[in-house]
């Protein structure tokens, strides 16, 4: 609790081993109902900041609270991630986010339309 963001997302991305980690964080959520609230985007979501001291983050939070790991910043062309592991985790939030109802894709946008092809197979 004493120990910045930070400490948490590096323990999570070298669990992940990922190497190109500027696209990711983790999502801060209250509970389950929370958790279909958001869905239904009723609300916004709240990132973990990596500066910030845990404890201060999830101060007033009712218990009990999740953190999901999570693209935070999408790209216009996810091929030119250079890591296999980035792209992988990267699609499969893109997937999730589709079949969720939680996002729109650019269905004209080849580039990205291949390789979610394979994702969906």
């Amino acid at each position: 609790k004493q120990d910045e963001g930070v400490v948490l997302l590096d323990l999570v991305f070298n669990h992940l081993g990922l190497q190109e980690k500027q696209l990711f964080s983790l999502q801060i959520r209250e509970s389950s109902s929370a958790i279909a609230s958001i869905t239904a985007n009723t609300l916004s979501p709240r990132w973990l900041e990596p500066e910030k001291p845990l404890k201060k983050q999830i101060k007033g939070l009712v218990p009990p609270f999740y953190l999901n790991f999570r693209v935070r910043f999408f790209i216009s062309d996810p091929n030119s991630l250079q890591h296999e592991q980035t792209r992988h985790l990267y699609f499969l939030q893109i997937r999730s986010d589709i079949r969720e109802g939680r996002s729109v894709v650019l269905l004209h946008n080849e580039r990205l339309l291949v390789p979610l092809r394979s994702v969906f197979v």
